[in-house]
């Protein structure tokens, strides 16, 4: 064996990292590359207080319907001044269901974002990567189960905002938006 230390464990914490069957696959065929996480992090600093609507404004992002606005409490929640480490995963693969992505959202020292980490995130940084949804699955409104929110970053450099905007599931241009624990 080429390699004295392997172990089976290790082997499958690998595999799991690829994003499963899929992302082996993909990952295989060169379809997906291996990036260092720095390049996937980006900080953040909201100075002043703000509310959910005002972060819309602020970072241009649009598609808010006026029933939308009300139901998510756009105006009625304020977004307190804080600084923030976000990194996007990933997965290398597309998901049937928010909860499937959700599970396999485990990174050390990160949490799930919510909604104003979303917000915040697209009113303040500009990802690398063109073309993508950034999607936050740590969203909890109204005694609900979790919901999942997505920024959508075009290729014309508009961003748009809602709940996702795949009628299949999550696709492979989906970013997953995590937040360092603080």
């Amino acid at each position: 064996m080429k390699y004295r230390n392997v172990t089976l464990g290790r082997v499958e914490a690998v595999w799991n990292k690829l994003g499963g069957e899929q992302g082996v696959k993909l990952f295989l065929s060169g379809q997906t590359e291996v990036v260092p996480v720095t390049d996937n992090e980006y900080t953040a600093v909201l100075e002043t207080a703000c509310t959910r609507l005002e972060l819309l404004e602020k970072g241009g992002i649009t598609g808010i319907e006026e029933r939308d606005a009300e139901g998510w409490r756009l105006n009625a929640c304020t977004v307190s001044p804080r600084t923030s480490t976000f990194r996007l995963i990933n997965l290398g693969q597309e998901f049937a269901r928010e909860g499937d992505a959700h599970e396999m959202l485990s990174v050390p020292g990160f949490r799930c974002a919510g909604i104003d980490d979303l917000l915040m995130f697209g009113a303040l940084v500009e990802p690398k990567e063109t073309s993508i949804v950034v999607a936050a699955t740590g969203a909890y409104l109204h005694g609900q189960e979790w919901c999942t929110f997505c920024i959508s970053y075009r290729a014309d450099k508009t961003k748009g905002f809602g709940s996702p905007p795949f009628a299949d599931g999550y696709g492979a241009q989906c970013r997953f938006l995590m937040v360092k624990n603080s």
